[in-house]
């Protein structure tokens, strides 16, 4: 058995909370209508851009632990390639197939649609969009893991300062061009077309960043020397600018959503990202204990809370205010995909195929 690091379990731990919570709030608010923020009071403004901006974090959180564990491996010889799409990609590849059956008959009962064998072949070998949205990240990080083995290659041969010319090519064209477009076209400027002609693509976009970032601050340390009192004045920096630039994009009536290609995102992620790595926020036993718990069945409750939501949407339709509505969908989310996962993982071809645990 591999031993586990708290601090990689503290930060699925929070990277699980943040999704399951934007998911939650997206079953009660629609967040690309701007009229629902403009017509609700002062209150449900600040718990939803406060809430929608920490819950931008969560994808972050996974892909930096993505990048600390996987490109940390060792791909010396073929053979540790093979064995890690053998055993890593090809597990991944299964598990998402299942999943994306299970949920194709899902949605056959939940919107009353009809079977269609074209549909369903096209899901499953991913030529087709997932039946359930939150889906895209598994389908994202499958192609990932395609060249992550030769990516961990090249890191290991350059220091931060030696690949800090591409990254910062890459937070220019995949997020300062990008959001500096937006925020002129929050301002009337509709015509503008700011964009490069030069082709990044081959520079990762908006996740590889998030991915190669996680490996440089977890396994060496780049930011170790930054206190801790400055770390998280950048992280309530990083908060506040998502948060701004959101409540900028609803005031001028646009139906803009923060995403993960925003300035703020990727830089409140990385600071969050090494104060977890620090780990100095637990000492109890019991809560630790808890922490590992949840975060060794995450990825089965990132599979099973969303069907649950959908059901909640449609069959416990909850009558209080919208705070209240959020926060018990989303509690009762997490306990009960939570449940499932923990009752179904005791047999082993569950825990292994469907729910990747890893003890």
């Amino acid at each position: 058995m591999k031993k586990r690091f708290f601090n990689l379990d503290l930060m699925r731990f929070f990277g699980l909370l943040f999704i399951i919570f934007n998911h939650a709030l997206n079953t009660v608010w629609d967040a690309t209508n701007f009229n629902f923020w403009l017509n609700t009071t002062l209150v449900n403004r600040i718990f939803f851009l406060l809430g929608y901006t920490l819950c931008r974090l969560g994808v972050p959180l996974f892909l930096m632990i993505t990048g600390a564990l996987i490109l940390n491996k060792k791909f010396e010889k073929k053979e540790d390639i093979l064995r890690f799409y053998k055993h890593n990609l090809g597990n991944l590849i299964i598990a998402v197939v299942i999943w994306n059956f299970l949920y194709y008959i899902f949605n056959l009962f939940y919107y009353n649609n009809e079977f269609s064998i074209k549909d369903l072949i096209y899901i499953l070998l991913f030529m087709k969009n997932s039946p359930m949205p939150h889906m895209w990240y598994m389908s994202m990080i499958i192609g990932m893991y395609f060249v992550l083995p030769y990516i961990s290659i090249l890191v290991k041969k350059l220091n931060f300062k030696e690949i800090l010319i591409p990254l910062l090519l890459t937070v220019l064209a995949f997020y300062i061009i990008p959001n500096f477009k937006t925020f002129l076209i929050f301002l009337g400027f509709e015509g503008t077309n700011i964009r490069s002609i030069i082709d990044f693509t081959y520079l990762g976009g908006t996740y590889g960043i998030y991915i190669i970032m996680g490996y440089y601050v977890y396994n060496n340390k780049i930011l170790n020397n930054v206190k801790n009192r400055y770390l998280v004045i950048g992280l309530i920096i990083g908060i506040l600018s998502t948060m701004s630039f959101q409540m900028i994009g609803y005031l001028h009536h646009s139906s803009y959503i923060i995403y993960y290609n925003f300035i703020g995102v990727l830089f409140s992620g990385i600071i969050l990202f090494e104060l977890l790595r620090r780990n100095e926020f637990c000492n109890s036993e019991r809560i630790r204990n808890c922490i590992n718990q949840i975060s060794k069945f995450s990825l089965g409750i990132y599979f099973v809370h969303r069907p649950i939501l959908f059901l909640f949407k449609k069959y416990f339709i909850l009558n209080y205010n919208d705070f209240i509505n959020i926060l018990i969908y989303y509690l009762c989310s997490i306990l009960i995909s939570y449940i499932i996962v923990w009752i179904f993982s005791k047999l082993k071809i569950f825990k292994n195929y469907l729910f990747l645990v890893k003890d």
